[in-house]
């Protein structure tokens, strides 16, 4: 999966994309949001969602592969030296 190609796809084809192939991972609080995040083939995605219910009120759908921006959702023990130890 070509990471620029995904930067490209609606707003409408990622939430789809999720719902059909998304494996979910986990989910954190941010201020007024939930972000729940996904793995397509080592892609992954974050949903925001200012809403309880999955796939209500959505209001961005932000794509990644670079493993450090994973650090929210891990706890500080997988970094040592800025560098990711899974």
């Amino acid at each position: 999966m070509d990471l620029s190609d995904l930067r490209l796809v609606s707003y409408k084809q990622r939430v789809k994309m999720l719902r059909e192939k998304g494996n979910y991972l986990a989910t954190r609080t941010l201020e007024n949001y939930y972000i729940k995040l996904y793995t397509i083939k080592g892609v992954y995605f974050e949903v925001w969602s200012s809403s309880h219910l999955p796939w209500q009120n959505i209001v961005k759908v932000k794509v990644f592969k670079d493993q450090k921006m994973l650090k929210p959702y891990l706890p500080e023990i997988y970094f040592a030296e800025n560098k990711l130890v899974l």
